[in-house]
Parts: C-alpha cells; structure tokens; sequence
C-alpha cells in the first residue's frame, strides 16, 4: 500500500495476434469482394448489350446467355465455399467426438464423382489395408475434406488415367512447422492423380485462399481457389497434417494424416 504516494499501474497486452486476426479478415474481405466483382461484371455488361445493341441479335444472345450462367455457377460455388469456410471457422476450438469410418466416407466421394470422372475418361480405385481403425473427426467435415481433394485430382488429371484413393494407418503424423498436431496413430488418405507436376513455387501457395495456378487459368479450368483452403482448415481443426509430393512420372499425391483420437502431443 503506498502512504500518499502516487501509484502508476501498467498493464500490457500483447495484440498482436488480434491484429494479425484483423488484417487476415480485412483482406479475406477485400479478396471476396473481388473475385465477386469480376463475374457482377461481367453478366452486367452482358445485360446491357442484351437490351441494346444486341437486343434482337439471337446468336449474340444464346452466346452471351451461355457466358452469363457459367459466370453466375461461377459466383454460386464461390459464396457456397465462402460459406463453408466461415463455418469451419467458427468450429475451430470444438473438438471432434465423432467415430468415422474413413474407408466409408472414401467410397461415397468415389460414387459422387464417379459421373464426372467418366466424363474425363478417368477412373477413381480406392486401396486400403485391412483393419483400418474409424478415427474421431467430425464426419461432415472428413467427407467434405476426401470429396474436395478427390474432385481437384479428377479435375486436374489427365484424361484416361487413374485417381487413386490410398488408406493405410500411420505410426504418427509428420510434425508441422506452423500448427500442433496430434500425438500418436493415424489414419492416412493419399490422393494420387496422374497431372502434370506442380513446381515448387507452386506447391508452397496451393493453400492460400484464391490462388490459383496459371497454367490451370491458361487451360480456363474453373475454380474459386477455396477448395484447398478448406482442406486445410478442416485438417488444422482435427489437428492433422497435409503433405504433397508432384513429380513428372508419378503425378501429385496429396496426403492426409488424421490422427484416430484427439489426444495433444505432449
């Protein structure tokens, strides 16, 4: 207790990961806007041509027509990723409690794609060793994470080749430089497609929300470049890894190590 003396009281927090938090979301924002703003764009020049110069033009129209709905698919898929990330976002301190059998959720994704790969001349196999455990996750997520994997390696496969879906048990989960993964067994997922190798430049940025590749933008291959980014959150919540290999005779695999509980490593 201080007699008649003045007392200063100090106290100092420390904010900067509530800045970097800030900044992250200030510039989510303003890429959303636009990647938004581009195909708002475009559909509104179409309009406007539609009810001028083009107004009674039925071959420019059934064009543009054509243009606008691949814009507006375009927009739908990217506010629908917009979404599913800001839900994944907000579960990001809950832990997962479900049993989920890994396998199962493998051959669903398998069956969903299947139409779209045969369109490719492409066929997905799914190998798997005997008495894989089920792991503790959170099933939608699991099931979001394999089919978003497994429609990237479909879509950017080359025609009249395999996808291969690979599910073993792993000792442990590769350590991460940027996140705390779990301690002891896991399930991995190795997604293998036969595209042709990414570089290394490449491989560092493939999760950062909309990038996207230029040689995928040169062959026009849509996306929203959300797909990994939510792959990758979904593996940050069950405190998993993701690694990814690419070479010019084996294609690129992308694994995932989930562990089968949720048990921190110590």
């Amino acid at each position: 207790m201080s007699k008649g003396r003045a007392v200063a009281v100090i106290s100092i927090y420390d904010m900067t990961k509530s800045m970097k938090i800030e900044q992250m979301q200030s510039d989510f924002v303003a890429n959303a806007s636009h990647e938004l703003r581009t195909p708002l764009s475009i559909i509104s020049g179409f309009i406007e041509t539609l009810q001028t110069s083009a107004k009674n033009d039925a071959k420019a129209r059934d064009k543009f027509l054509s243009i606008m709905r691949e814009q507006t698919d375009y927009m739908a898929s990217l506010i629908e990723n917009l979404l599913s990330l800001s839900k994944i976002e907000l579960k990001q301190d809950e832990k997962p409690d479900e049993i989920v059998d890994v396998l199962e959720i493998a051959e669903e994704a398998a069956d969903a794609l299947s139409q779209k790969a045969a369109e490719r001349k492409i066929k997905i196999r799914i190998d798997f060793e005997d008495n894989v455990p089920e792991i503790i996750a959170d099933r939608g997520q699991i099931k979001q994470l394999i089919q978003n994997l497994t429609d990237n390696a479909v879509k950017y496969g080359v025609s009249q080749s395999d996808v291969t879906i690979a599910i073993s048990k792993s000792t442990n989960i590769p350590n991460s430089k940027s996140h705390k993964t779990a301690n002891g067994e896991a399930v991995a997922i190795a997604i293998n497609n036969k595209g042709a190798k990414i570089s290394t430049d490449n491989l560092t940025r493939l999760t950062e929300r909309f990038y996207r590749m230029q040689e995928h933008k040169n062959l026009n291959i849509k996306g929203t470049g959300l797909g990994l980014s939510i792959a990758k959150q979904i593996i940050l919540r069950h405190r998993g890894n993701l690694t990814v290999t690419s070479t010019s005779y084996n294609g690129t695999t992308f694994t995932v190590y989930l562990p089968i509980s949720q048990e921190d490593k110590s």
